[in-house]
């Protein structure tokens, strides 16, 4: 079945984007520059459709002349001109907010911090003169020369003593800490003085950024080289300071100055590729309109032209068409290619970017039917084949076409690890432990008996026995509370949630409460204030410090102020509390705190950038400000635009707003439709993200969609961000559970899920993860388990409290992959000591004290129960026994099919749900062909439907179920489902098989 995926709007808007804006302010630039020749006449033709550099029939030079010269990279940045009152993209507001940030804060944190001793001082002083032009790109760049082009009518061209000219180095993104460097070579200057050629040299060492600390000494060359070079630069800034002379003819009047156009140039040279791309070959695509353009980012695309057999697609323009079926075998063009391809970076032994260079150029195709994005140095592999919506990519003249392609990949029969996963058998609790604890532990241990605690208010009891002790466990650490990390905003609300969820409600209660009574706190990021927020802590110069002396300054608590996201979290924990629990008087109680909370997220979402000019033409137009997310703070900021982030405030606003709906309905429409528009704004900005990140390519030879957790980065954010491990893994996922962004039924979503599994838990890589693939690779062989069944014990989380791919799984009715990672995350991170506690992170167990802790049973004394990953283990075991799919209730949606061997019985007894406590039993005598179940219902309020599914272990399908002693005909024999709507009270069911 073909998903259908909304483009039209997202191709109406590219495309009015690209035919008028990029294409007019690009040709506003061309007015200002002076010609210098041949080659530079070419570069600026080419620099002359901004963000969609397109040579026509009648342009000259052709491309070809272009090739082998050196990559000129400002067409691909963020171009702000003193000048103009409207910038041609707004995204060059953030170089003043940058400019802002470094001036204000970092450059005089810096300077407080020298004064009293506690270290040197690695800023230089603030320019001296106005802001005139500059380039800011969405990632780091290298760059060896930088021309200035003055223009030749208007203000006479300053001298160069007035003149100023800074880069930016960038290891952490456009708002993370910043040392600018001042451009000291002199400039050679043209004849006529317009143009001045500033040549950049390479440091004489790499400048890494270690513990949290900027480097000593930035030096004066801001070329880079080397791997890893945390000198490479993603701004360029023009500065002019007016001569005395100047100042005092000026009076009080600001002078004027003249507004210089930037050039940039990097390492690489452009080589060219002719490539053919296919489109409408796909079943359900053939009568479709693929009308379209096509842009490069990095890369320059020649005149296209319909394929030889194409009748149905004819040229408007040299990069655009119009594509209609016609009698053809094939549909698409041929277009030629410039593209920069730069060298490989190792950091060890393993690629700096493995899926892909910041400058590797991209082609991005924008049609009426489905838009993509392709790397150029992919096609070095082979052909792509893009399934999604339907594109092929290949080079000319290599005699493949898709529907060809398509059949020789089928024919190899490679199949995904979702796939494979469906076709093995389910993992036992005594296999899974044997197959990947074990395997981490010294030889000799033997896993302890777990330790017996009271029963939990909702009460389990399964055929395994250890399951049993580990849902009893579970309850029991809630409940006890000694977890880690439960001040924590953004990490408590995943185990406050378990509480309720389990029955633990005076818990969860206790918790909130102490997050209710937070003041309200301004946090590291671009935020307008902090009133209503639930972090705790006080910033130091507005800026978030790991305290670099408690002497000097013991009042700095900067931990949680760096952790945002929090505040959505806990006002959905607030909302939940009341679904679960029922309590209105609790909510009535605590509505004033919430709403405060509330405010906080629309003011702050609703408020930022509001005066910047066409603020709507942000690629984050409407979402909240960039901030921190991790435990970085001076040194290793990273302010950035977090899809995750964003989808937890608006889970937190959309879920309040429907219990106001239950408690306060006067004043519900109001959240109602501030969440509405968050998440249309969420959406388009993550609808655009994905088009404009490359494909990747998984196991059986398809390329399949990738969705970025980040925004201003297209594609996986590896070696982009420093901070964080789990980035690509597991935060795509959680924007698709908390906001519905893509809808978890999304083809985009099957891709997503074939790149996680196929690619990304595969080939971990060395950032703060761990290879944790390659690790327990290792391990298996030394105990001489199958290397052949490594695949299936891999796929595992780095930190499994960020984890929601089974989530999706559960959501998408994918069973076997739901159980694969429910049951391999627990077998990865639990401490088999009797309390069977969770660790917080897979590489804790590459610590060799952490496994000695373990294997002498004192793993709480080491470290204590990791909240965070315990609360994963309990929501998925929840789910699996009770999960609410909006107004429908599902019960044993994910029971193992071991577990209803013959005589076996699963009991759950007051479980808590949206709808009031139920409980139910299920006995198997599959013996006799019957699973016997008795349910007693929720009685709060009537769930829309509950949905029981059996997951007998027989080979036949249902062939008739019995409710109450009567035939009852609303089940699914295929999909073993049995729907008991419209039920009250104790209801017995009947399957036969």
């Amino acid at each position: 079945m073909i998903r259908h995926v909304d483009t039209q709007n997202q191709f109406s808007l590219a495309w009015d984007n690209g035919r008028t804006a990029s294409n007019h302010g690009a040709i506003t630039r061309m007015k200002t520059m002076n010609r210098r020749g041949a080659f530079f006449l070419a570069i600026g033709l080419v620099l002359s459709l901004g963000f969609l550099p397109v040579f026509g029939a009648d342009e000259k030079p052709a491309i070809d002349n272009l090739v082998g010269q050196p990559a000129e990279l400002s067409a691909w940045a963020y171009a702000y001109r003193a000048d103009l009152t409207v910038q041609e993209k707004p995204e060059a507001c953030f170089v003043l907010r940058r400019l802002e940030r470094i001036n204000r804060d970092y450059r005089a944190v810096s300077c407080l911090l020298a004064q009293d001793g506690v270290r040197e001082d690695h800023f230089s002083p603030a320019p001296k003169g106005t802001l005139q032009s500059a380039l800011i790109w969405e990632g780091r760049v290298q760059l060896n020369r930088v021309e200035l082009q003055w223009p030749k009518n208007g203000p006479a061209a300053p001298s160069p003593e007035d003149v100023e000219v800074r880069v930016y180095p960038s290891p952490f993104g456009w708002f993370g800490w910043q040392a600018d460097q001042q451009v000291t070579v002199k400039p050679t200057i043209s004849q006529d003085g317009l143009t001045w050629v500033y040549e950049g040299t390479d440091p004489a060492k790499p400048l890494p950024m270690t513990n949290y600390q900027p480097p000593k000494d930035i030096g004066i060359a801001w070329g880079t080289s080397g791997a890893g070079n945390s000198n490479e630069v993603d701004m360029v800034a023009v500065f002019v300071r007016a001569p005395e002379k100047a100042k005092k003819e000026a009076a009080n009047q600001q002078p004027k100055f003249a507004v210089p156009t930037i050039r940039a140039y990097g390492p690489e040279s452009w080589k060219r590729m002719d490539v053919e791309i296919e489109w409408g070959f796909k079943d359900g695509t053939q009568q479709a309109d693929y009308d379209g353009r096509v842009e490069g980012f990095f890369g320059i695309t020649g005149t296209a032209a319909p394929l030889p057999d194409d009748t149905g697609t004819t040229m408007e323009g040299p990069g655009s068409w119009k594509s209609h079926p016609g009698n053809g075998t094939r549909r698409g063009i041929t277009l030629p290619i410039l593209y920069v391809q730069p060298a490989v970076e190792l950091v060890g032994n393993l690629p700096r970017f493995p899926y892909g260079h910041p400058r590797d150029t991209r082609i991005t195709l924008w049609t009426r039917s489905g838009s993509f994005t392709f790397l150029v140095r992919d096609l070095e592999k082979g052909p792509i084949l893009a399934p999604d919506y339907g594109f092929f990519v290949t080079k000319s003249g290599s005699g493949k076409t898709a529907r060809e392609w398509a059949a020789e990949l089928a024919a190899s029969k490679v199949e995904s690890i979702r796939q494979m996963t469906r076709e093995h058998p389910e993992a036992t609790w005594e296999e899974a432990m044997r197959e990947i604890k074990m395997p981490l532990l010294p030889r000799d241990m033997v896993l302890p008996p777990y330790k017996q605690v009271a029963d939990p208010p909702m009460q389990v009891e399964l055929p395994v026995k250890q399951w049993t002790d580990a849902w009893r466990m579970g309850s029991w650490l809630l409940q006890k509370g000694e977890l880690t990390y439960m001040n924590l905003a953004l990490e408590a609300p995943r185990p406050i949630h378990d509480m309720d969820m389990v029955g633990l409600h005076d818990a969860s209660a206790k918790w909130l409460d102490g997050f209710l009574q937070r003041p309200g706190t301004p946090a590291d990021g671009d935020f307008s204030d902090g009133s209503g927020n639930f972090c705790l802590g006080k910033l130091f110069h507005n800026t978030a410090i790991r305290n670099p002396d408690p002497a000097v300054y013991p009042d700095i608590d900067t931990y949680e102020l760096v952790h945002n996201g929090g505040t959505g979290r806990i006002l959905y924990d607030l909302a939940e509390h009341y679904f679960l629990s029922g309590d209105k008087q609790w909510f009535k109680k605590n509505q004033w705190r919430m709403q405060a909370a509330a405010e906080w997220i629309i003011r702050q979402r609703n408020l930022y950038l509001n005066n910047v000019p066409n603020r709507a033409d942000l690629w984050v137009a409407g979402l909240h400000p960039p901030q921190h997310i991790a435990d970085c703070a001076w040194g290793q900021s990273e302010w950035k635009w977090y899809a995750n982030i964003n989808a937890w405030y608006y889970q937190g606003l959309h879920r309040f707003a429907q219990a106001m709906e239950e408690i306060d309905p006067a004043n519900a429409g109001r959240y109602f439709d501030e969440a509405k528009n968050y998440r249309a704004a969420l959406k388009k900005a993550v609808d655009r993200a994905i088009i404009l990140s490359p494909v990747m390519r998984v196991r059986n030879g398809t390329y399949r969609s990738y969705i970025p957790p980040i925004f201003y980065i297209r594609g996986p954010s590896i070696g982009q961000v420093t901070q964080i491990a789990m980035t690509d893994d597991d935060w795509p996922f959680e924007l698709v559970d908390s906001a519905g962004i893509p809808s978890p039924n999304d083809i985009r979503v099957d891709g997503q899920l074939d790149i996680y599994e196929d690619v990304l838990a595969l080939n971990t890589t060395y950032l703060t993860g761990g290879n944790r693939y390659s690790y327990l690779e290792e391990k298996r062989k030394e105990r001489g388990l199958d290397p052949k069944e490594d695949w299936f014990w891999g796929g595992m989380s780095s930190q499994l409290g960020y984890s929601y791919v089974a989530d999706i799984y559960l959501k998408r009715d994918e069973i076997p992959s739901f159980l694969r990672q429910f049951i391999n995350n627990y077998a990865a991170f639990v401490a088999p000591v009797p309390e069977y506690c969770f660790m917080e992170h897979f590489v804790n167990q590459m610590d060799p004290n952490v496994i000695n802790a373990i294997k002498k049973g004192e793993f709480r004394l080491y470290l204590t129960a990791n909240g965070h990953a315990l609360a994963y283990f309990m929501e998925q075991f929840r789910s699996l026994l009770v999960w609410e799919d909006g107004d429908s209730l599902w019960l044993a949606k994910a029971t193992p099919r071991h577990w209803l061997e013959q005589g076996d019985t699963i009991s759950v007894k007051n479980a808590p749900s949206y709808f009031g406590n139920l409980a139910y039993e299920i006995v198997s005598d599959v013996d006799h062909g019957k699973i016997r179940a008795t349910v007693n219902m929720p009685s709060r309020k009537s769930p829309k439907s509950v949905l029981f599914w059996n997951k007998a272990k027989l080979a036949a399908p249902i062939q008739s179920v019995e409710v109450n002693g009567k035939p009852w005909t609303d089940f699914d024999k295929d999909k073993e489902l049995v729907r008991l709507n419209d039920l009250t009270g104790k209801v017995t069911v009947v399957a036969n098989y």
